[in-house]
Order: C-alpha cells, then structure tokens, then sequence
C-alpha cells in the first residue's frame, strides 16, 4: 500500500489535500483476492499506522489535536478491552 497527496481534487473545497491510498497488485489480504474493487478488505497494522499517519498530515492544527486525543483514545480503549476474540 502507498499513499499520494493531492490538491484541487475537492468538489466544495477545492484547496483542500487529499490523501488517496493505493493497493500494490501483489497484496494478500483481501477476502476476494480477485476483484479487490468489490470485496472485503483486512489492513494490516502497518497499513493503519500509515492511514492515520496520512489523515494527520492533510488536517490543520486545531483539527490535528482533535484527531490525536481522538486516535489515542482509541487506542487506549482497545489496548484496556479483554474482548471474547482474545480469550
């Protein structure tokens, strides 16, 4: 997986970046391995660690904050939560 930056892409706000994310041809971690437009997809942890690395980067600074108390929280709540898939 790989990401791009784009500006001028926005419909309503055209100054706006966009992180647009691509899948390598050779990835193995589609449900439906043949059309990867039309199935489930399982990322791998490096993979999120690159979306939410991406999200932050397009983002300014007030909403920046927002999202990182928002992600650690997340986080926090997962690493806290003993689910029934890890029993």
């Amino acid at each position: 997986m790989k990401v791009t930056f784009q500006q001028f892409k926005g419909r309503f706000n055209p100054g706006y970046w966009t992180a647009i994310f691509w899948w390598h041809k050779d990835d193995k971690h589609f449900f439906l391995r043949k059309e990867k437009e039309s199935c489930n997809w399982m990322p791998k942890h490096d993979e999120m660690e690159l979306i939410l690395e991406s999200i932050m980067q397009v983002e300014g600074g007030d909403k920046r904050q927002v999202l990182k108390e928002r992600f650690l929280a997340a986080i926090e709540r997962g690493y806290n939560s003993e689910t029934k898939f890890n029993k």
